[in-house]
């Protein structure tokens, strides 16, 4: 059988007279009788797998545009939690600084406190050694 196929194929020579070797023939249209049906059945294959392509492209245009979607859609969530957290942290440092502020407070008063303390213990110190000074003279001791 194969070997039945080779000799139909093996070429004569020229278009003419037949010879030993082979029946001369016209070479293009018997390739073209003999591969038609291929090409034909090939068409239909060809148009299926354009198909295919064609729908291939759709389908990843439509996943493209969902996945461009979801994209912007992660950022705009991302941009509404940053403005939370935003928030949430400014709040959280102005806690901090308001108990910073509460504890400078704090020493201050409690440094006031100290030196309304000592002040007052030298006044009365003061007053103490004045007073005696002034009810003695009657005079103070840089008057003199």
């Amino acid at each position: 059988m194969l070997t039945e196929l080779l000799r139909r194929l093996r070429q004569g020579g020229v278009p003419g007279a037949p010879t030993a070797g082979g029946v001369p023939r016209d070479a293009a249209a018997v390739l073209a009788a003999e591969l038609s049906p291929v090409f034909a059945r090939m068409a239909d294959t060809e148009r299926a797998a354009d198909e295919i392509e064609a729908d291939g492209r759709r389908r990843a245009e439509r996943i493209r545009a969902e996945a461009n979607d979801r994209a912007w859609a992660l950022v705009a969530d991302a941009r509404a939690r940053a403005a939370g957290d935003q928030a949430a942290a400014g709040a959280s440092r102005r806690e901090r600084a308001d108990a910073e502020i509460a504890a400078v407070r704090r020493a201050a008063a409690a440094e006031v406190s100290r030196i309304e303390g000592v002040a007052d213990a030298r006044v009365a110190q003061l007053v103490a050694e004045l007073v005696p000074r002034i009810l003695g003279n009657g005079a103070l001791a840089h008057d003199r």
